[in-house]
């Protein structure tokens, strides 16, 4: 399998979180035709009704390659902004803009991730983008791991119930001591395991004697769901298989908590939930604390190191085309969540649920990064350990390692780091 970490550079995050949860606002309680507060209005142009113009196009596009994707993509908005007045400019080329971003992250069959990820050979560069790595290849299943357990899961994002999907893996026979103890764990930004989840991560438990189990991303590979949501929602289904299969099929499982990147906002935002209380830890490795912060990194780096590489690829400057720049950032949000994410995926891009369990839990948890990690910047270790609400247990630092790096880099330390930690919360 391809173990594909939110590959999201980073800036220092400063967060103060406090209090309870909040509950996402449904698309219905949205203004059905409020324009973004930055965003010239137009009494001819219908904002909401033209981002949802946008995505039928996208939905029937076939082409094969980026450049034929993007020449259809500007074609179509040169088209409209003929047909809808030079005075909609502005609005067409920024609905544009935040629908690109929106069918990137968070789409779960998305074109235009696919063709990216299908042209890294071509732009190597393109790899520091969400996703596109080619680390980490799987070697198989591990040992006993049985086929793909199907279950029905709850969507909150819209109160329906999709299929999600995981692999539960058995302790190793001959390892007795810790078969009352399961880590469950999720991968990263757009990361599947149908392939196989027999990778240095999972080894390093199964080798330990622990069960594993590995929980496939919702909207990305066998799992149903429509859109990622980048822990949002994910952490739901952390919980839904700890509850209905793990506690059902295989009860009196002590559960540790594992994630790398997007995984590990995933597991740290369980913690602001209601979870079961069989959780007896966490181990977060590149994890971001604000989905925010990550996005407008992302964003970052498409406006500033990958620009020229991205016109490169797509035949497109994106300032130019969809008005993607530095200066029009905090637009392109305001854009990106009011006529995609929220109405569209029920998601609150401005959550720091990641932040909110780590503060909210008293449980004693583990934190892995690399102090070179240009994905996930490390200032996110240094951002949790502050507001942390369980007990001081001292971090595994890598030096000089990137993102994902830690175990690969410093494998014995790596390994010293992880079983400690496992004696700690387990006496």
């Amino acid at each position: 399998m391809k173990k594909k970490y939110l590959l999201m550079t980073g800036m220092a995050l400063t967060i103060a979180v406090s209090g309870p949860v909040q509950t996402v606002v449904h698309a219905a309680n949205l203004p059905s035709e409020k324009l973004a507060k930055n965003v010239k209005q137009s009494q001819e142009f219908n904002a909401k009704e033209y981002a949802d113009e946008i995505m039928e196009f996208m939905q029937k596009q076939d082409a094969t390659d980026l450049k034929s994707l993007f020449k259809a993509i500007v074609d179509k908005e040169n088209s409209d902004i003929t047909t809808y007045g030079a005075k909609n400019t502005e609005q067409i080329k920024m609905l544009w803009g935040a629908y690109i971003f929106f069918d990137f992250g968070f789409v779960g069959q998305s074109k235009i991730f696919e063709l990216f990820q299908n042209n890294t050979k071509g732009y190597p560069q393109l790899k520091a983008l969400p996703g596109l790595s080619d680390d980490n290849q799987s070697n198989g299943f591990l040992p006993g791991t049985g086929e793909a357990i199907a279950l029905p899961v709850k969507n909150n994002a819209d109160g329906s119930t999709f299929t999600s999907y995981a692999y539960y893996t058995p302790h190793k026979e001959s390892i007795t001591e810790n078969a009352d103890k399961t880590v469950v764990m999720h991968g990263g930004f757009r990361g599947n395991i149908d392939s196989g989840n027999d990778i240095p991560e999972t080894r390093t438990f199964y080798d330990k004697g622990y069960n594993v189990l590995y929980i496939d991303n919702r909207a990305t590979s066998k799992s149903g769901g429509d859109y990622v949501t980048l822990g949002q929602y994910e952490s739901d289904d952390v919980i839904a298989w700890i509850k209905d299969y793990l506690n059902v099929q295989h009860a009196n499982q002590k559960v540790v908590l594992y994630g790398g990147s997007m995984g590990a906002a995933t597991m740290m935002s369980v913690l602001a939930k209601a979870h079961p209380e069989n959780i007896h830890g966490l181990i977060e490795n590149c994890g971001y604390a604000s989905t925010r912060g990550e996005l407008e990194y992302v964003y970052g780096m498409v406006t500033g190191l990958l620009k020229g590489f991205i016109k490169s690829a797509t035949g497109v400057d994106f300032a130019e085309s969809f008005l993607v720049t530095k200066d029009n950032s905090d637009k392109m949000f305001e854009i990106l969540d009011q006529y995609y994410t929220r109405p569209k995926a029920n998601m609150d891009i401005n959550n720091s649920l990641p932040a909110e369990g780590v503060q909210k839990s008293k449980l004693t948890k583990l934190f892995i990064h690399g102090t070179l990690d240009r994905v996930v910047p490390f200032s996110n270790l240094e951002t949790l350990e502050a507001i942390n609400g369980g007990p001081y247990y001292e971090p595994f630092i890598a030096d000089k390692a990137g993102h994902g790096e830690a175990q690969a880099k410093y494998p014995a330390e790596y390994d010293a780091a992880v079983q400690g930690y496992l004696e700690n919360i387990f006496g």
